[in-house]
């Protein structure tokens, strides 16, 4: 019985509550003004200045001065000025497609004008000409016109103009970190006491001083390209040869004074 009063009264309660809300809609479509609710802080202040005859009649007066103020404002509505875009292709797939033939886009921009590069600047392509241009001057080959080449790739090196914007130092320092990888189709021979002192050091029977010796002369070959790195590693070399013949000498006496 419970749930069947509920359900009746929902509906009563329901009927109700639209028939208000029908009629609260007929009030305002004829010009009743709904305040927005107040807080109850908000609500004390304001029936306290209700109260007060002087902030009443504040309100109540007309200030000319503000009327004429108002009137002076004048308000001129206008649409917004159009900001400047640039016109230059960005990056795009499309854009790809569409310049594919233009060199000037071949790395995805643009690149600037001759002119407008500074001194010890160079470009992209600048820099992969000279690197190209330098190996193919410097590349060893056994080919017929081997010569012939070189000497194109030598002329088309010292003629180019990023190389005489560039000083010499930076060039150089560019083609020791920066050269591309050249390859070799010939396999390198090995000379047979190196194979031999390999096999022996693999099965434990090497003499490590000549194993030392080799490898002090692979590090000196890998260092020739750097007098400055030579030159320090050859004196750590003999200042290490001298704790060596030092702690020698040492063990020597000690061993003379055992006796």
């Amino acid at each position: 019985m419970k749930k069947i009063f509920n359900a009746i009264g929902k509906k009563t309660r329901d009927a109700k509550f639209q028939q208000r809300a029908v009629k609260k809609m007929e009030d305002i479509e004829k010009g009743e003004k709904i305040p927005a609710p107040r807080y109850p802080t908000e609500d004390k202040r304001y029936q306290e200045a209700q109260a007060d005859d002087s902030i009443r009649e504040e309100l109540q007066k007309k200030h000319t001065t503000l009327i004429d103020n108002m009137n002076k404002i004048n308000v001129k509505s206008t649409d917004p000025v159009e900001r400047w875009t640039s016109a230059k292709d960005l990056p795009t797939r499309e854009s790809e497609w569409m310049h594919r033939n233009d060199p000037v886009w071949e790395y995805g921009f643009y690149e600037p004008e001759e002119e407008r590069i500074p001194k010890n600047k160079l470009m992209f392509r600048e820099a992969l000409e000279v690197l190209r241009a330098r190996q193919e001057a410097e590349e060893e080959s056994n080919a017929p016109n081997s010569a012939k080449l070189r000497e194109e790739a030598r002329a088309v090196y010292e003629n180019h103009k990023a190389v005489a914007r560039v000083d010499k130092e930076k060039l150089d320092d560019m083609w020791e970190y920066f050269r591309p990888f050249v390859r070799k189709d010939y396999q390198k021979v090995v000379p047979k006491f190196e194979l031999e002192q390999l096999q022996a050091a693999l099965q434990g029977m090497s003499d490590e001083t000549k194993m030392v010796d080799s490898t002090k002369d692979g590090i000196r070959k890998i260092f020739q390209r750097n007098k400055d790195a030579l030159e320090h590693y050859d004196r750590v070399d003999e200042e290490s040869k001298k704790i060596v013949e030092e702690v020698k000498k040492g063990k020597a006496a000690e061993a003379n004074e055992e006796k």
